[in-house]
């Protein structure tokens, strides 16, 4: 997840994470040549705990000098910050409460926009599939996608068991094939061995864009 996001931007510098990140997300975005990780976590109580008991990667995520743990609500933090960011992650995977919920929502998207660089990215996954999308499944995305068509210029969404969504006021995640990604994957030096082309080329083809539009058809209207 925190690659192919970061590869869809032509020079991501200063990136924000919105919880989920230590313990793999953080650690693909230092990968990048990036300048600075804010990573706003929603439970303060997970930092103290990897801040206890830490793994070796959780070590290296949290002490890298790019990284700034901010021990405050991500939501909170859009809504008075004045920073811009080039990215901004979502790591929840499944807004599965109220809580997590005001991340995926038509508001939230607002403010995640103001903090947005030209041609600046906010990227998140959600629950999907390759073979069948539920009614459950559709409405799910569907009512979240409605939200970030509304807000943004462009959205493109990358089907698999977890659907990547990726909002920009920039045509340039619309432009971006297999090619381009693999470039900028080679210039970066990125170490992520499933991003070879045969694998970005399957992810990226149109016959998995045209198969979620098929399968999203019937989908609820409503905004999250």
């Amino acid at each position: 997840f925190g690659n192919l996001p970061l590869l869809f931007h032509n020079n991501p510098k200063d990136i924000l994470v919105i919880s989920g990140g230590a313990g793999g997300l953080i650690n693909e975005i230092l990968k990048h040549p990036v300048r600075k990780i804010d990573y706003a976590e929603l439970d303060p109580l997970i930092i103290e705990m990897l801040k206890k008991y830490p793994t070796d990667l959780t070590l290296r995520e949290l002490t890298d000098s790019r990284v700034n743990i901010i021990n405050q609500d991500g939501r909170f933090f859009i809504r008075s910050s004045p920073l811009q960011y080039d990215i901004i992650l979502v790591g929840v995977l499944h807004p599965a409460d109220l809580f997590t919920n005001r991340l995926f929502t038509q508001e939230f998207f607002s403010l995640a926009k103001k903090r947005l660089n030209q041609d600046g990215i906010l990227a998140f996954c959600l629950p999907g599939s390759l073979t069948y999308l539920s009614k459950e499944l559709k409405d799910l995305n569907a009512c979240i996608l409605n939200g970030l068509k509304d807000t943004y210029g462009y959205t493109r969404v990358i089907p698999g068991d977890y659907n990547l969504f990726l909002a920009a006021d920039s045509k340039k995640i619309i432009e971006a094939n297999a090619e381009l990604i693999a470039q900028r994957k080679a210039e970066r030096n990125i170490k992520a061995d499933i991003l070879v082309p045969g694998y970005l080329a399957y992810r990226l083809s149109n016959r998995w864009q045209n198969w979620f539009r098929e399968s999203m058809r019937g989908a609820t209207a409503k905004i999250n």
